[in-house]
């Protein structure tokens, strides 16, 4: 009998954790909701779906065979060398 009783409680308190996980949702997304409609003047009413159009330039990069990737030549000319420091100049002979 005792036993029972403690199992009812047990599914009671279960219940009532529901009921009140529950109630705080709706809060929580009246809450939501709320918070949304002061952003409303923001967003656009007709959103377009998809990605946006490809636009007239496209951004490509040619690699060939052998070529190397080097900083180190570009630093030594025009006015560069000038603005680098000795430590940035280590720094890209290191690198490289």
């Amino acid at each position: 009998m005792k036993l029972r009783r403690e199992k009812e409680k047990k599914r009671m308190k279960g219940e009532e954790r529901k009921i009140n996980e529950g109630e705080k949702r709706k809060k929580d997304v009246a809450s939501k909701a709320i918070m949304l409609e002061s952003f409303h003047d923001i967003f656009p009413k007709d959103i377009p779906r998809g990605w946006p159009p490809i636009r007239g330039t496209k951004h490509q990069t040619y690699f060939t065979m052998g070529a190397t990737l080097s900083r180190f030549r570009k630093c030594w000319k025009g006015r560069i060398l000038g603005l680098l420091s000795i430590v940035a100049l280590i720094f890209i002979v290191i690198t490289t």
